[in-house]
């Protein structure tokens, strides 16, 4: 159930990016202190238990349960599960934007890096084809991927 204070708002549909990044800092602000109260539940269970108090341990277990819940709620989709976009896809989708990478990207990347960056990007593909080197061989994977390179315009 949306708690009390948020009835009535929508705040899953910011209108710019800085809202969306208000609406982001909220999240995250209520669902870390959910997430404490959960610790502080479990923390309370295990004194009743190491008490003898069970059912006092298992309140304390299943509020923590709640919070968690709610944490969950604030971090995901602040708390609108019915909302199309919450703030995070919205800024995402609305705020960042990114270059196109293809082909003719990296080899651009590729001439212009400095030699270090050249040697380290190196060294990431052959530690990677040497994790590789004694792994079963995927016939099928690589003869598609043969096919491909065989269609050049």
């Amino acid at each position: 159930r949306l708690p009390a204070h948020l009835w009535g708002k929508n705040m899953a549909y910011p209108k710019t990016c800085s809202g969306a990044l208000d609406a982001i800092q909220q999240m995250c602000l209520s669902g870390s202190s959910f997430s404490l109260k959960a610790y502080g539940h479990t923390a309370d269970a295990y004194q009743h238990s190491e008490a003898g108090e069970y059912p006092e341990a298992i309140e304390d277990l299943v509020l923590a349960c709640y919070d968690l819940a709610n944490s969950t709620g604030y971090l995901a989709y602040n708390y609108d599960p019915w909302a199309y976009e919450g703030a995070l896809h919205w800024y995402f989708t609305h705020c960042i934007k990114a270059d196109d990478f293809n082909m003719d990207a990296l080899l651009s990347v590729m001439l212009s890096a400095d030699p270090e960056q050249v040697e380290y990007f190196v060294g990431l593909v052959d530690a990677y084809r040497q994790s590789i080197w004694n792994r079963p061989f995927n016939k099928d994977f690589y003869a598609a991927l043969a096919r491909g390179f065989m269609l050049w315009p």
